[in-house]
Order: C-alpha cells, then structure tokens, then sequence
C-alpha cells in the first residue's frame, strides 16, 4: 500500500474534481511550482495510484441500452476475469462478494446487441449465471472516488 504524503493527498483530491486541471492551476492552489506538481503528478500515473480516465455517457452516444451484468461463476475466477478482460467494449468490470462473482457493464445499440453480449458471457468457462440489470438512466457520473484524506480515516 502506498502512503500518500499531504501534497500528493491534495493533488490526488484536485485530480479528482478536475481531471483536465493544468499544472500550473495546481500549483497556485497547493503553493509549489509548476515543474515539481508535473513530477508528483507523473510520479502518482507512473505508480498507478492515478489513472487516466475519462467518462462518457453511452446513452448521449448512440447506446441506446447500457446495462450491468451480474456474473455467477464455478471454481476459479482468475481465468473468467482474464477473459473477460479481453472482450471489446467493456466499461468497467469488477470482482465482487455477495450475489455475483463479477459485476460488468456493458453499452450496447439496442437489446439484440445486448442479447449477443450476454451470450458471449455465458459461453465463457465458468460462468453459471447472468442477470441483466438494464440501466434506465445515469444519475450520477463522476471521476471522485470521494477517498477519505487517508485510509481508516472517517
């Protein structure tokens, strides 16, 4: 686990409300230079403690059906997630506990798109069940975690 000092908090918390933010933007909110925000930004990507995302609504994009899959699998998920980490098209895709083994969403044109994802989760070695969850409507997109200041921390 990686220890976060105050300033890498900081620009982890700024990131995180403006992905697109300038160095020099952070630089006067947090009191460094530029330059030394550029090398603990970059230091932060480089360990994979900050990763570059973007969010898109599928909906707004010609994805007339967006929808999370929840995943039921036998024996061993490691082989299942690598699969799954494989098939285009993928937003996110999360091992999980409770109900599902694999949470996943999916964007999909219209519902015979989506009849043709589901099958080729079903088709995958291991998976025993999938519940499509179709979303009706996004309420909230965001690239804030909302992290507490340190982990343990209310």
């Amino acid at each position: 686990m990686e220890k976060l000092d105050d300033t890498d908090q900081e620009l982890v918390n700024l990131l995180q409300i403006d992905g697109r933010a300038t160095y020099a933007a952070m630089a006067a909110k947090i009191g460094l230079s530029p330059a030394a925000v550029r090398k603990r930004v970059t230091r932060l990507f480089d360990k994979g403690i900050v990763k570059g995302v973007v969010i898109v609504d599928p909906l707004k994009l010609g994805y007339h059906v967006a929808a999370l899959l929840g995943i039921r699998c036998v024996g061993p998920l490691e082989a299942t997630s690598r699969a799954i980490e494989m098939l285009p098209d993928i937003a996110w895709a999360v091992l999980s506990s409770g109900r599902y083994d694999l949470m996943v969403e999916v964007a999909c044109v219209d519902t015979d798109h989506l009849m043709r994802r589901v099958d080729e989760f079903r088709e995958l070695d291991n998976v025993t069940e999938v519940e499509v969850i179709v979303i009706m409507k996004y309420i909230k997109f965001g690239n804030s975690r909302a992290l507490p200041s340190a982990p343990g921390e209310p």
